[in-house]
């Protein structure tokens, strides 16, 4: 065998290992995507089912939150304000604001005399 035969021989080889190597590259990464596939697809379930365990637990409180705070508003608030609120929307919000303001005031200085005290007690 002369040299050119064999640069020729070597060149072969080497053109057929970079073909079966990007062969086995190629069946590795199919073979990773067979196995990704399935858990990639376990983890949407189980992230679907815990989103909806969790907007239906939100949902269920939410309701019960609501169903109280309407037994509140109906023993509490005249019937009159009750049945003139949803026409007047803009009303309630305005009260609402104003109670809760009220209510700062009211606890703002409790605060500052409880630091007070605590200071004055240390």
């Amino acid at each position: 065998m002369n040299d050119k035969a064999f640069v020729k021989k070597v060149n072969r080889d080497v053109n057929k290992a970079k073909k079966d190597f990007a062969a086995l590259k190629d069946d590795g990464i199919i073979a990773v995507n067979r196995k990704l596939k399935p858990l990639a697809y376990d983890v949407m379930k189980t992230v679907d089912s815990a989103v909806k365990t969790i907007h239906n637990a939100v949902e269920n409180g939410l309701y019960q939150y609501n169903t109280k705070v309407k037994d509140v508003v109906i023993d509490i608030v005249p019937d009159r304000f009750v049945k003139q609120t949803p026409r007047f929307p803009w009303a309630a919000v305005s009260l609402s604001l104003v109670f809760g303001l009220l209510v700062g005031v009211l606890f703002k200085p409790a605060r500052s005399l409880l630091s007070e005290f605590q200071a004055g007690r240390s």
